[in-house]
């Protein structure tokens, strides 16, 4: 649905480009005005949707940002007067700028103009800040081909719609996790395995328009999985899944008294999809203790905890899933995560032990063989968390 939108946006964009005709969403088309309608209702929204931004790390690190964020706050909090339209279009300007991407910020002479320059946005500013949006959203495609055609990343699937497949294929697949959760009567969604097998080829249809072909492997929706489930990813032909801790701790019975069970690839069936388990710890530290961190430390406590791992008496082939699903945590970073990112990249990068991979060359290594898994407790990543221990 994402590719959906920021195909349609960038057509937009372009469309206003050509004929100056409303793109049909507020922030941008008070971007591209010359002026700001009069219409005090929505004066107000665009006030309230600049404010949606991180107090400390977007807000807080550029003083004029900070000084027109007062002014809107105030505007709406107790009826101070309108501000005038050059201040809430430098708002507008502000706004962009600080979503940004801070390599952006650090190399694009024209976003360093604007950042130098702080206000009094012309309209002519302000449209070539607009440019540069078209710019990041319509060469995403390209961007991420290039990427991926270097090994650097993989791009997987989620099923159109982001549902849960395992609630389509099976209303009480909760309960194997849950035991007393409550369900609805009908146990069954309607027509529950056709429609799951329609949002897998509605996502596989819409990820080969944009790219191409098909991906090797599936992110399903929160990371939701059941035996069924997977069966039909790999019926989709599609090679890997990804999913929780969780999901494993409750399947391995009697639960695992090592982290050597974690770290490695299984599979229901030979021939099936290889199933990867996050790591939920390292995970979360990404996700939400690092972001309090100075970055080169951050990035040093990851390595370690990983050489600790690395360190402790196993068989070859170990596999350690670093997954951070939807949540992006980077604007809780000082600089949108640009230090922790740098140190973390060049540590691993030059590490002599650690090896970084992608699931889909993990599935082509020789040195990988994946675990056979007898069951498969019905779960995800966030929720149907089970009523067993948490273990990290």
């Amino acid at each position: 649905i994402l590719l959906d939108q920021l195909a349609d946006l960038t057509v937009r964009l372009r469309i206003h480009q050509e004929s100056g005709a409303a793109i049909g969403e507020p922030l941008l088309d008070a971007l591209a005005g010359p002026t700001l309608v009069g219409d005090p209702a929505a004066r107000r929204a665009l006030l309230g949707a600049c404010l949606q931004a991180n107090e400390t790390h977007q807000v807080g690190r550029f003083p004029l940002f900070r000084e027109l964020v007062e002014i809107a706050r105030a505007t709406l909090a107790d009826g101070a007067p309108q501000p005038e339209d050059s201040a809430v279009l430098d708002l507008v300007t502000w706004y962009h700028l600080a979503w940004l991407g801070e390599t952006l910020r650090r190399e694009d002479p024209r976003v360093q103009r604007l950042l130098e320059q702080g206000r009094n946005f012309s309209p002519a500013d302000r449209r070539e800040l607009l440019g540069i949006v078209l710019e990041l959203i319509g060469g995403l495609r390209t961007r991420f081909a290039t990427l991926s055609g270097r090994g650097q990343v993989e791009r997987s699937l989620n099923p159109w719609g982001h549902p849960s497949l395992p609630s389509l294929l099976d209303l009480s697949a909760g309960r194997e996790t849950q035991p007393h959760a409550p369900l609805p009567r009908a146990h069954q969604y309607p027509g529950g395995e056709s429609r799951a097998r329609w949002h897998l080829a509605a996502g596989l249809t819409t990820f080969r328009q944009y790219f191409g072909r098909i991906p090797a492997g599936c992110w399903p929706s929160e990371g939701a999985v059941c035996e069924h489930s997977v069966a039909l990813i790999g019926e989709s032909g599609l090679g890997w899944v990804a999913t929780g801790q969780r999901v494993l701790h409750n399947s391995l019975q009697p639960p695992p008294e090592s982290s050597d069970s974690l770290h490695r690839p299984y599979q229901l069936k030979p021939g099936g999809p290889w199933i990867f388990f996050r790591d939920d710890q390292l995970s979360d530290r990404i996700g939400f203790v690092y972001q309090s961190w100075h970055g080169d430390d951050a990035a040093a406590d990851l390595v370690e905890r990983l050489e600790r791992i690395a360190a402790e008496p196993a068989a070859p082939g170990r596999v350690v899933t670093i997954a951070l699903d939807g949540e992006n945590p980077w604007d809780h970073y000082p600089a949108n995560g640009y230090y922790f990112l740098s140190a973390l990249y060049r540590a691993l990068g030059a590490h002599p032990t650690l090896r970084m991979t992608t699931p889909s060359r993990c599935l082509r290594d020789p040195e990988l063989r994946p675990r056979v898994l007898p069951r498969l407790v019905a779960g995800s990543w966030s929720g149907l968390r089970g009523h067993r221990p948490r273990v990290c």
